[in-house]
C-alpha cells in the first residue's frame, strides 16, 4: 500500500518594514514624552496653586522678600503720565509730579529716577522715584492723598515686591466679597479691617486672610 506524503505548509508571517518599526519607537516614545509633560505641568500647577494660596515657603524665600521690600522703602511709583520720548529727561516728569502735589523744590527730595514698562500699548507710561530718605517719600505720599488726584486717574502709590502687589490684588477681591471695608498698605506691609472701629490685621499671605476673615479655601482663585 503506496504510503500518502502530506504536505506541510509554512504559513509566514509577513515581516514588519522597518521604517514601520521604527515609527512605532518613535511614536512610543512621543507618547512617554507627552505623558510625562503632562506630569510636569500638573505637577508645577499644584505646586503653584499651593504657593499662591499659602506662600509659606521656605525662611529664605521670606527673608528675600522682605529684604527687597526693605530697599522699595524709599521708592514710590507713579502712574497717569502719557507716553513720552524716552530721551526726554525723566527729571522733568518728576518735577512735574511734584509740583501736582504741591510739593516745594521736588527735585531736592529725590534721589533717582527710572522708567518702569507700563500701559505702553495704551500710550501710558510710569516711573520709579527714589528719595534721599524715607522722609520725603512719606511726605510726597502724604500729599498725594490730600491732593485726590486718583480722581483724574493719576496715581502714586508705594512700591511693592511682586509678592506684596499680589498679596494686595487677592486681599481687596476678599475683602469685597465678604463685605471687609478696609485694605491698605504702609511700609510695604499690608493690612485689612473689617469697619472703622473693628481690629486691624496684618496680612501675610492669603492663607492668613481667610483665616482672619473665616473664609473657606475650597475656591479655586487661578479661575479668576
Amino acid at each position: 500500500m503506496a504510503s500518502r506524503t502530506v504536505k506541510t505548509q509554512t504559513l509566514e508571517i509577513p515581516r514588519i518594514p522597518f521604517y514601520f518599526s521604527l515609527f512605532l519607537q518613535i511614536n512610543s516614545f512621543m507618547s512617554r514624552h507627552i505623558i510625562l509633560t503632562v506630569l510636569l505641568v500638573s505637577s508645577f500647577y499644584l505646586k503653584a496653586h499651593e504657593c499662591y494660596e499659602n506662600w509659606q515657603d521656605s525662611p529664605r524665600d521670606a527673608i528675600h522678600n522682605d529684604y527687597v521690600q526693605e530697599n522699595m522703602l524709599y521708592n514710590v511709583i507713579v502712574y497717569g503720565f502719557a507716553k513720552t520720548p524716552k530721551d526726554e529727561s525723566i527729571m522733568k516728569l518728576v518735577e512735574l509730579t511734584g509740583r501736582k502735589l504741591h510739593i516745594k523744590h521736588p527735585l531736592d527730595d529725590v534721589e533717582s529716577a527710572w522708567r518702569k514698562p507700563f500701559g505702553e500699548d495704551k500710550g501710558q507710561q510710569a516711573i520709579v522715584i527714589s528719595f534721599k530718605n524715607r522722609e520725603s517719600r512719606v511726605k510726597w505720599l502724604t500729599a498725594y492723598k490730600r491732593s485726590k488726584l486718583w480722581y483724574v486717574k493719576f496715581y502714586v502709590t508705594e512700591q511693592l515686591t511682586t509678592h506684596n502687589l499680589n498679596l494686595v490684588k487677592g486681599t481687596k477681591r476678599l475683602a469685597k466679597e465678604n463685605k471687609w471695608k478696609h485694605v491698605w498698605v504702609r511700609d510695604g506691609k499690608v493690612y485689612v479691617r473689617q469697619n472703622d472701629t473693628s481690629e486691624v490685621y496684618t496680612v501675610k499671605n492669603l492663607a492668613s486672610v481667610h483665616s482672619i476673615m473665616q473664609v473657606s479655601t475650597t475656591e479655586d482663585p487661578w479661575e479668576r
